[in-house]
């Protein structure tokens, strides 16, 4: 008898109505409320779980419509079942993936949902080019290909995974009668390949497949560095020493190519000048290219000093959208830099200047200051003073191109090239201390 009265009570207590708090499932990177009537809120962490940084990836998304008078029970800290008093097929499951991002809806449960990104997926107008990638966007998955379509804020669900996503996070889902898969998480190749191998493209999207190898091929050694280091900003710094040291024999190549250009132009410039200055027409073409011949050097020589400038573009490209997408990187400080994926925002200013923001970033002046100490060191003894003087010029020029494009750059994408320069200050100053 006594056996039967706690057996009853046990049945009421677990299938009491929790109406007016809502129930929770959590693990270490997300935390998702259930309300009564079957509203989810959604927060996510990636990299920084601190209190600031979890990202609110639903508000208040209802994942179909349940019954008044039903009861809920929470099961574990990861799982929360749903029942109808009245009719009893109705019953509906949810479990959070023990350590991911995924949650799965089993039961009663309508397939044709709309997903909706919450106010914090929207954009965040971030100055300059540290804001691109952080608008909203609809994909699908279509034949194993991930599909980024046009600019959208909801999707309706499928039998194939879709979604929506922003520079970082992605809300995504599929379903079936009887079931639904929901992710709400970062854009990171491991965790979206557990859902489908197909989804880690959406990893770096945008790229041409080339281009998109070599920045995964990056991406390998940044989280090698990572884990030796355990700080993103020393990775980073790491990895641009990798990068530079894997890449030094082309380098030296190019290197070689630039002291021929240099030397062959040092020779024939004051023969030029005099041909340019006693002709002009076709007489100034036929006597340049006599003069070409006779020197066995084609007209395009000059064109062999672009060699270094094709190693580093592909480099660049690669660097900067592995940089800017990491989701590892966002909210991570290092040094001074509150935010590895945004400019380091050293000092603010009581001004705003449109399109670079209202802020001094230090780290794109350091990278100025370390170019044009290069330059100070680097000088071709085989130019003649006219000519080095015009490439010191040149490589001033290029120093402020490269502030004024660097200047909104996410702090992590500066702190790589600013390495590089780095070394290339440190390389120019041994060879003068040499000389």
């Amino acid at each position: 008898m006594r056996s039967v009265v706690i057996s009853l009570l046990l049945t009421v207590l677990l299938n009491a109505p929790v109406a007016a708090e809502p129930l929770t499932l959590t693990n270490t990177k997300t935390s998702i409320e259930i309300n009564s009537d079957g509203a989810i809120t959604w927060k996510s962490c990636h990299a920084v779980c601190g209190s600031s940084n979890w990202q609110n990836l639903f508000e208040e998304q209802t994942l179909g419509v349940l019954g008044a008078d039903g009861y809920w029970q929470q099961l574990s800290t990861t799982t929360v079942q749903y029942r109808s008093a009245t009719d009893h097929s109705m019953i509906r499951q949810y479990q959070l993936d023990q350590q991911g991002f995924t949650l799965t809806v089993t039961g009663t449960v309508d397939p044709s949902l709309q997903l909706i990104a919450s106010k914090a997926m929207h954009p965040k107008g971030h100055e300059g080019f540290a804001g691109l990638g952080d608008e909203l966007r609809i994909w699908k998955l279509v034949d194993h290909t991930v599909e980024v379509s046009e600019q959208g804020q909801s999707i309706n669900l499928t039998a194939q995974w879709s979604g929506v996503r922003n520079r970082f996070w992605t809300i995504a889902g599929k379903g079936n009668p009887g079931h639904l898969e929901l992710y709400g998480g970062p854009i990171a190749p491991a965790a979206l390949k557990a859902l489908d191998p197909a989804l880690s493209k959406l990893f770096l999207n945008s790229m041409w497949p080339g281009a998109r190898q070599l920045s995964l091929g990056m991406k390998w050694l940044l989280d090698k560095a990572y884990a030796l280091t355990a700080s993103w900003g020393l990775a980073i710094i790491l990895m641009s020493l990798m990068v530079k040291l894997l890449t030094s024999p082309l380098s030296r190549l190019a290197q070689r190519l630039q002291d021929q250009v240099n030397q062959t132009k040092s020779m024939l410039q004051p023969m030029i000048a005099q041909i340019r200055a006693e002709s002009r027409g076709e007489e100034q073409v036929n006597r340049l290219n006599a003069l070409y011949k006779e020197h066995g050097v084609s007209p395009l020589y000059a064109f062999k000093s672009l060699t270094g400038l094709l190693i580093q573009i592909p480099i660049f490209i690669a660097a900067y959208h592995l940089l800017h997408e990491h989701a590892g990187l966002n909210g991570v400080e290092f040094l001074w830099i509150q935010n590895l994926a945004l400019p380091d925002h050293a000092i603010s200013l009581p001004f705003t200047i449109p399109f670079f923001g209202g802020w001094i970033n230090a780290l794109p002046l350091l990278m100025t200051v370390l170019t044009i100490i290069t330059a100070r060191l680097h000088q071709d003894q085989t130019l003649t003073p006219d000519l080095a003087i015009a490439q010191q010029r040149q490589l001033y020029l290029m120093a402020l191109a490269f502030l004024l494009l660097f200047y909104t750059f996410p702090a992590g994408m500066v702190l790589y090239w600013t390495t590089n320069n780095a070394v290339e200050a440190v390389k120019s100053l041994r060879f003068v201390l040499r000389k």
